[in-house]
């Protein structure tokens, strides 16, 4: 798995040496890996979904702790990660949808420009002006 650190930005792969996994059977989204830059040694959190884990622990053995469920410190920053993650996605998958509309077709919109431009010049039957009644002028 690689990442790149938030302290210095230096790209580094996650491994057995400079990570560990930290696992919660009551709360999934606190899942992480606690890993150890290799360029400024800052240790960073870094939450994963469950196959994430699971891909992680079929690859390679790391130091694994299990615990019940986490701290309400770490549930909370785990769900304002996962909130962060959830929201930029949404946008992205917003973004997704709009660019994948189809486009209209021209001679359609330049129909509709021309109508819409001519809509206020002609007389349009059955239409009362302001003040006008069903009997003549009001």
């Amino acid at each position: 798995m690689n990442e790149n650190c938030a302290t210095c930005h230096h790209d580094y792969e996650v491994t057995p040496q400079n990570g560990g996994i930290v696992l919660f059977l009551d709360y999934e989204r606190a899942n992480h890996v606690l890993a150890s830059c290799p360029n400024c040694k800052a240790v960073e959190v870094i939450y994963l979904r469950s196959a994430a884990v699971v891909e992680l622990l079929s690859r390679a053995q790391f130091p694994l702790v299990v615990q019940d469920k986490p701290t309400a410190e770490r549930r909370e920053a785990a769900d304002s990660c996962w909130g962060r993650f959830e929201s930029v996605h949404a946008q992205d998958e917003r973004r997704k949808a709009w660019d994948e509309l189809p486009e209209a077709p021209r001679e359609w919109v330049r129909q509709l420009h021309d109508d819409l431009r001519s809509w206020g010049r002609t007389p349009r039957q059955g239409r009362r002006t302001v003040g006008q009644t069903a009997h003549g002028a009001g």
